[in-house]
C-alpha cells in the first residue's frame, strides 16, 4: 500500500541528494525537500512515510504502483559502499539539523519489491507526529533554486491534499496553540 500513492501521510522523493554531491547532503535542495517532508510529519497530527527512490509519475505495468527507480539503489551503493553506510552518513546529517530526541522516533530501513522481474529497494523512512513543534532551516545557499534562504527558521506541517506547506507567523503561533498547547505553557 506504500507505492499505490502519495497521501496526506505518504510522499514521494526520487532522490535525498542533488546529482554531483558525492556523500555530501547538506547544501543540496533536495536534502532541504527531505527536511520540509520530515518537519511537515512532525508537525501534523498524524506523521507519515517519507519514500525515497520513487517515481512519482510513472506505474508498473503489471501492478499499477508507482515506480521504484532501479537505479536509486545503485547510485547508493556506488556512492556509499554499502546502505547501512549511506543510513549512518543521512543520520550524521539529519543530526545537524533536528535534535536527538526526535530523531529516536524516526525509523529508516530498506525495503525490497519486485518489480518487472527484478528485486528493486527504496528508502523508508516514517516519521511520527512530534510532541514538539519542529522548525528548521534548509542548507541550500543557492537563491534561485531556495527562496527560503538559511538563517530564518521556517515552520511546515502536512496538509490533506498531499502538500507539505510554510505556514505564515501568524498561522504558525495559532497552529501550535491548537496542536502544542503543552509547548507554548513551557515557554512562560
Amino acid at each position: 500500500s506504500l507505492l499505490s500513492g502519495e497521501k496526506s501521510n505518504i510522499e514521494y522523493k526520487r532522490s535525498l541528494q542533488d546529482k554531483g554531491s558525492g556523500q555530501k547532503f547538506t547544501g543540496s535542495i533536495m536534502f532541504d525537500m527531505t527536511l520540509k517532508t520530515i518537519a511537515g510529519f512532525a508537525n501534523s497530527y498524524t506523521g507519515g512515510s517519507l519514500l525515497v527512490g520513487i517515481v512519482d509519475n510513472e506505474f508498473d505495468e503489471n501492478t499499477n504502483l508507482h515506480w521504484v527507480d532501479p537505479k536509486f539503489i545503485k547510485r547508493i551503493n556506488a556512492q556509499f559502499g554499502n546502505e547501512d553506510n549511506f543510513v549512518l552518513k543521512l543520520g550524521a546529517a539529519l543530526k545537524q539539523i533536528f535534535n536527538k530526541i526526535l530523531l529516536t522516533t524516526i525509523s529508516m530501513e530498506f525495503l525490497e519489491v519486485e518489480q518487472d522481474n527484478e528485486k528493486v529497494k527504496f528508502l523508508h523512512i516514517f516519521v511520527p507526529a512530534y510532541s514538539q513543534p519542529v522548525f528548521i532551516k534548509f542548507t541550500c545557499k543557492d537563491p534561485e533554486i531556495n527562496p527560503h534562504g538559511v538563517r530564518a527558521e521556517q515552520f511546515f506541517v502536512r496538509y490533506a491534499h498531499n502538500s507539505t506547506e510554510t505556514l505564515t507567523f501568524s498561522e504558525t503561533i495559532s497552529f501550535v496553540s491548537q496542536r502544542f498547547p503543552k509547548y507554548l505553557e513551557s515557554l512562560y
